[in-house]
């Protein structure tokens, strides 16, 4: 029983139309669509020396090496042999009785004569050969290649998967950056808040408990920096273990702001995008694996051809071992061998050869499924996300100003230190606030990029 694969594959992306365009941004190469020369260099370490993609190497190496098998399989199976032994029949065998009385024939020279325990040497070549009827080796060889260019393509979708995780963490770096140098500055200025309040206090402008607000707030944005620098320390060993090592400074540029953001030309149809996935691709390959078994599986009901044959040189004495051509030997057998007792055997194998081909066509479905979700999401996510940086942008803006205004008019007495110590505290807020929008639209640019298939070398 086969199984439903067919997605409808929608004709364009859900998205607005000033998106719309067909230029294929996949097709651009990692190295172009990160202006970043620093991450740059990052990800090219990270390619060179990540495990998985070592692991992934080794599986396609593994897969040549099968490839390469099932083309030579068709020749036949050749063995150099070379044996000497000894066998001694009992006198009431038939062997015994037959060879006693070969000895006495008077056909049978000195020479020929059969001794007793019997020697037995040899030397030559044994060779066996299948005909692979039915397309055994064809449908083998066909399996074998769609498994190397399966891991093919699941080498260059772990290249794709790590480019992304390399470029996302190095910007959630960049993004702590930020955030500690502002948590930063806004300790630096409440230390010198704390040091006028309490000359305020002092001068009698303001009690004791404006200045323990002061110094509360100045105390929470050092437990804030703590924070962040531990979530810093974090990332950067995630990096460095993406990276293929185990510690090392992450070189990085010293601003966080939008002149980076990579430059995504255009979104192209679904059809044109989901070629490039390499993930559908893989299972794509794996489909026409899992079609080849089934034809071998198939092919296990029906009879095959085999051949079996020996030449070489074989005799019991061995002064006339290489004497020939009288020491000459050889076999040559064929036989047509068709299954009649493990068909149950063969028809347990075909029925698990079905339901895998059933479960590939299926994954390929759900890949297709995912991946079109995955870009619409991420198209969303990146106009969303362009649109909130910028919001923050201006609300960052107008913080900065209202705290300016605050320490004016708190200054002249017009307003009060608890509005003093609001507006600092909204003005952090509001930077890292707008830190994360910058991060996250980034890591959406990033995110759809990858979605699109983009990442891997030799697109």
């Amino acid at each position: 029983m086969t199984v439903n694969e067919k997605v409808d594959v929608p004709a364009a992306w859900s998205q607005p139309a000033k998106s719309a365009d067909t230029t294929n941004t996949a097709t651009i190469q990692w190295r172009t669509f990160y202006k970043d020369s620093l991450l740059r260099n990052i990800i090219a370490e990270a390619i060179s020396n990540n495990p998985d993609m070592e692991i992934a190497m080794q599986r396609v190496m593994r897969n040549r090496v099968e490839l390469v098998a099932q083309k030579n399989a068709i020749a036949p199976e050749i063995a150099a042999t070379a044996g000497a032994g000894a066998v001694r029949f009992g006198e009431y065998t038939i062997d015994g009785v037959g060879n006693f009385d070969t000895n006495l024939s008077e056909n049978v020279d000195a020479a020929r004569q059969i001794p007793d325990p019997v020697p037995d040497y040899l030397l030559g070549v044994q060779t066996t050969w299948e005909a692979g009827l039915w397309g055994r080796y064809k449908n083998r060889k066909a399996k074998a290649k769609a498994q190397l260019l399966a891991g093919e393509e699941g080498r260059r979708w772990v290249q794709t998967m790590l480019v992304e995780s390399v470029a996302n963490s190095y910007y959630r770096i960049l993004a702590f950056d930020a955030e500690i140098k502002a948590i930063e500055q806004n300790i630096a200025l409440q230390t010198t808040a704390v040091e006028i309040i309490r000359l305020q206090k002092e001068a009698g402008r303001v009690n004791e408990l404006g200045v323990k607000q002061f110094e509360a707030q100045l105390l929470d944005f050092r437990a804030m920096l703590a924070t962040k620098k531990v979530e810093l320390a974090e990332e950067e060993f995630r990096l460095n273990a993406l990276m293929g090592r185990t510690q090392g400074t992450i070189a990085r540029q010293q601003t966080f702001d939008a002149s980076n953001l990579p430059e995504l030309r255009g979104f192209s149809t679904p059809n044109t995008i989901l070629k490039n996935r390499m993930d559908i691709r893989e299972v794509s390959y794996f489909k026409d694996a899992a079609t080849a078994d089934m034809k071998i599986a198939e092919a296990g009901y029906l009879p095959d051809l085999r051949w079996t044959g020996f030449f070489g040189i074989n005799s019991f004495n061995p002064d006339f071992f290489f004497n020939l051509p009288v020491s000459m030997a050889y076999t040559m057998i064929g036989s047509l061998a068709a299954p009649v007792v493990n068909r149950n055997t063969i028809k347990r194998n075909y029925r698990q050869s079905v339901a895998d081909f059933n479960v590939a066509h299926l994954e390929y479905k759900k890949k297709l499924l995912t991946a079109i979700a995955e870009i619409n999401t991420e198209i969303r996510r990146l106009e969303g996300f362009a649109e909130i940086t910028q919001v923050r942008g201006q609300q960052r803006e107008v913080m900065a100003q209202g705290v300016e205004i605050s320490n004016e008019l708190f200054a002249s007495g017009f307003a009060s230190y608890v509005e003093v110590l609001l507006m600092q505290s909204n003005r952090l807020q509001a930077e890292i606030e707008y830190i994360e929008a910058l991060k996250n639209q980034y890591q959406s640019s990033i995110g759809l990029y990858k979605a699109m298939g983009g990442g891997a070398d030799g697109l």
